[in-house]
């Protein structure tokens, strides 16, 4: 009797596990409250779930890019819609019917033009400056300190696009930078080409990154004592007795340049990589270079150098944070001796891939702009110049025409490359959304309960609980006790 009762007792418990399992799965619907329930689907569960928070992460990511997207695509509407009206105003003035009372009106209205530019190029989504490359806490174009009298609205920003996941370990660029919507292109250069640009444009090459006019880099080395240099610079020669070394020698070739009084230049003298001491000054606008050999072996040998645009600066690579990205990967300029200087870059090697952009400030442009339809001519640092005449003004305004139109297309190629990218995270999003709701359905497929089938169990259970106390009451009636009385 003991031993049946024990027998029923774990039948009991046995019942009353299974209750909760089916309690437990019909209450909350899912297939499995412990993994040790079954490792194999548990398993399968974990996967989909980390499916789905991969996923979720995704959309998230991207509705806020797609947001930040269409912002940008208003943005660019209102800033081509401002040239256009600039470009007319221009128009305006060219018209020989105006009187000087209303085409000085024009210069007030595209200064409220240039304000509303300032503040569009500015444009914040989510506390980011959407056109302003790799950091978006960078305000995009600020103001110069010196603004109300040089108009010089300067880029903060770089070439660098900001990349956003699409799929795991896939990313996309994202929108585009003020490089493209308010500088246009004043040169270009591929394979066997020369690149022409001016101290105030900025060189971008094919990976985005900028190139820039850099001093000579400083290295170590060794020198002869005794070695003399006649160093001629613009027509005057000066003779420099080596020293000890070639830092001190070095410094010995600037300080004889700079005290020669019928030179009267800014030197710096550093050494290359060969121990080769480079010569750099700066004379009219210009800087010059030139290279003193330290090789020879006489020590009375007098080595003549000419500072000539032949051998002038170089520009360098530099990565988005501005440190320079490799000494080695460097092209030689040459200047004009016109002011403002322009420099052309040495022709690119014959297949190369690389191509380089000089990218000019459509803000020089428009103070310029404003400068020449009040009459005046603008100074190289920006500021208002001497008076013009009729014909010199028409000749400025038709400049500032082209230039407008030319800022006009580049605005407009840029719109058209952010709506391409805009298209692609339209897409994300949708391939994205599709995802989501197959790991739905998967994950309802894979870790939910079957209703059906627990209702059915619940019933059986229910049945078998019956049974059970019933047996058991009969049992009782069996006892040995009810058959005594």
């Amino acid at each position: 009797m003991i031993d049946m009762t024990n027998y029923m007792m774990n039948n009991v418990n046995n019942l009353n596990v299974e209750n909760e399992r089916i309690s437990y799965q019909l209450s909350t619907g899912k297939a499995l409250e412990n993994g040790s329930d079954d490792s194999v689907l548990y398993a399968r569960i974990l996967d989909i779930e980390d499916d789905m928070r991969v996923y979720g992460g995704l959309k998230t990511q991207i509705e806020k890019t797609t947001a930040q997207n269409n912002v940008s695509d208003s943005t660019m509407d209102e800033i081509k819609s401002s040239i256009d009206l600039i470009k007319l105003d221009l128009m305006k003035t060219l018209n020989s019917g105006m009187d000087e009372s209303s085409i000085l009106a024009v210069a007030t209205n595209i200064e409220g033009l240039r304000e509303n530019l300032i503040t569009l190029v500015n444009t914040q989504s989510n506390g980011e400056y959407i056109f302003a490359g790799s950091d978006t806490t960078v305000q995009t174009f600020a103001k110069d300190d010196s603004f109300k009298l040089n108009g010089k609205v300067d880029f903060g920003g770089d070439a660098i696009l900001r990349k956003v996941a699409v799929e795991p370990n896939t990313y996309r660029e994202r929108g585009i930078t003020a490089l493209d919507i308010m500088m246009y292109n004043a040169d270009t250069a591929g394979a066997g080409k020369e690149l022409k640009f001016t101290e105030q444009e900025r060189i971008i090459d094919e990976n985005s990154k900028e190139w820039k006019i850099t001093d000579t880099l400083t290295v170590g080395g060794t020198f002869e004592a005794g070695d003399k240099f006649n160093v001629t610079v613009a027509g005057a020669t000066v003779s420099v007795d080596a020293i000890t070394d070639n830092a001190t020698t070095a410094k010995a070739i600037k300080d004889a340049i700079n005290n020669n009084t019928t030179m009267s230049k800014t030197v710096i003298a550093t050494l290359d990589a060969s121990s080769n001491i480079i010569i750099s000054a700066k004379t009219g606008g210009n800087t010059f270079i030139t290279t003193v050999e330290t090789t020879q072996s006489d020590e009375t040998a007098a080595d003549t150098q000419t500072f000539g645009i032949a051998n002038h600066t170089k520009i360098r690579q530099f990565d988005k944070n501005g440190v320079l990205e490799n000494p080695l990967v460097e092209m030689t300029v040459a200047s004009d001796n016109k002011t403002p200087a322009t420099y052309t870059t040495e022709a690119i090697a014959s297949g190369s891939t690389r191509f380089l952009e000089a990218k000019h400030n459509f803000f020089d442009d428009l103070n310029i702009m404003i400068n020449t339809i009040r009459g005046y001519s603008t100074n190289e640092d920006g500021t208002k110049g001497n008076e013009l005449n009729s014909t010199a003004r028409d000749t400025l305004l038709r400049s500032s025409l082209e230039n407008t139109s030319n800022q006009y297309n580049a605005s407009n190629i840029g719109h058209a490359e952010l709506g391409g990218r805009n298209n692609i995270f339209n897409i994300s999003l949708e391939r994205i959304n599709a995802k989501t709701v197959h790991f739905n359905i998967l994950m309802q497929d894979v870790g939910s309960a079957d209703m059906s089938k627990l209702a059915m169990e619940s019933k059986s259970l229910e049945m078998t609980y019956q049974a059970l106390y019933s047996t058991v009451s009969k049992m009782h009636s069996l006892s040995l006790l009810n058959y005594l009385k």
